[in-house]
């Protein structure tokens, strides 16, 4: 936490048009002035969702809820969604049939993965490779996107959703077969898990082919979670040869029909940025200040090549930092990275409920006081 003088950002009396959350989202994308910094964010926090929308979100309304809410304190979000019910544990059919999904409010994770042994591993990944090459994007599938895109204009109007997350295949086929087989067979069997990797690219570029379109929204979060707090999660090598070409593709594509691409991980992606910028990325984003990859050494590094989304600590400064210590930090991220565009700022990836209300009010209210000039 900055603890040294500040100058505040220019408040200025001479502010430009009110624009909209759509015109303001792609002004500071292209290195645009805006009337205020874009806020976006990920809300995942009951006192939030009731204090914007003016109801408590419940499991059987909660969509509607979330809706409002974001539309009432966000210029853009993803992944827009209710809570969904405690203590619930789904078990999948299909190609992933035994696999064993628990559901807690506003997360969810793999509880039970029916792969135990290596050789099932094996042949569940040979499998899974068949399903992707013969998956298509149904005609039901594409004209329920679209709904549910019309839904989001609906019951939260003018806010911007990301269209949904866009993976090259890394975070499906780790989650899927579970981490220890893919750490083994990444090594033990590199053909087998390339050709996989290939596959749910391959289904990847389908699906974008089939949905991609700048109306529903102009941005899109491409994502892998590829690097937690301390560093890369996979060797620089590995990712070079088996991430980077792939993501490139799948940014290719959404940006031949017009979309912009917001990069996603988690940790500290430093040692792999330029290959990301490389392969085409548009944004970083969340920038996380305790994986010691923070939005200021981002924006002086690479200046005006990507935008930067995020931000602001969700791990210590929104938890336990006061209102005042919140105000502070979003003007300086501002200050140093929202002039001239480039910046949506928000948290560094979700709200959770940890965040005490009145922070998530410092941070809107601060970022929509100031004009970045």
């Amino acid at each position: 936490m900055d603890r040294t003088k500040r100058v505040s950002p220019k408040r200025s009396t001479v502010r430009l048009p009110e624009m909209t959350s759509r015109e303001r989202i792609i002004a500071a994308m292209n290195f645009e002035p805006v009337d205020h910094v874009p806020v976006y964010d990920l809300l995942r926090n009951d006192a939030v969702i009731r204090f914007y929308a003016g109801e408590r979100p419940t499991v059987k309304d909660g969509f509607r809820i979330a809706c409002k809410a974001s539309a009432a304190c966000l210029d853009a979000t993803r992944n827009l969604e209710g809570p969904k019910a405690n203590g619930r544990s789904e078990v999948k059919g299909g190609i992933w049939k035994g696999l064993v999904m628990r559901r807690e409010r506003w997360t969810e994770w793999v509880e039970y993965h029916p792969v135990r042994q290596m050789p099932d591993a094996v042949e569940w990944v040979k499998r899974y490779t068949s399903y992707c090459e013969r998956r298509q994007p149904s005609k039901t599938y594409i004209h329920e996107y679209r709904a549910r895109y019309r839904r989001y204009e609906r019951l939260a109007p003018g806010l911007v959703v990301l269209h949904d997350p866009s993976s090259p295949g890394f975070d499906p086929a780790y989650h899927n077969v579970g981490w220890e087989h893919f750490s083994v067979l990444i090594h033990e069997k590199p053909d087998l898990i390339s050709t996989w990797l290939e596959a749910l690219c391959e289904k990847e570029l389908r699906r974008i082919q089939a949905i991609a379109d700048p109306d529903l929204s102009p941005a899109v979060l491409t994502f892998s979670d590829i690097a937690c707090k301390s560093g890369l999660m996979f060797s620089p090598e590995l990712l070079r040869r088996e991430f980077i070409p792939r993501l490139a593709r799948i940014q290719r594509a959404w940006k031949s029909h017009g979309v912009r691409c917001l990069f996603h991980s988690d940790g500290d992606l430093s040692e792999i940025l330029d290959d990301l910028v490389a392969a085409g990325i548009d944004g970083v984003n969340p920038l996380e200040l305790c994986a010691n990859y923070d939005i200021y050494k981002v924006k002086q590094k690479y200046g005006k090549r990507i935008f930067l989304a995020g931000g602001v600590d969700v791990s210590n400064l929104l938890v336990f930092g006061t209102e005042e210590e919140v105000r502070q930090e979003v003007e300086k991220v501002i200050r140093i990275c929202g002039r001239g565009g480039g910046l949506w700022i928000g948290s560094t990836t979700e709200l959770g409920n940890r965040v005490p209300l009145a922070n998530f009010q410092a941070l809107v209210e601060t970022a929509r006081s100031i004009t970045p000039c």
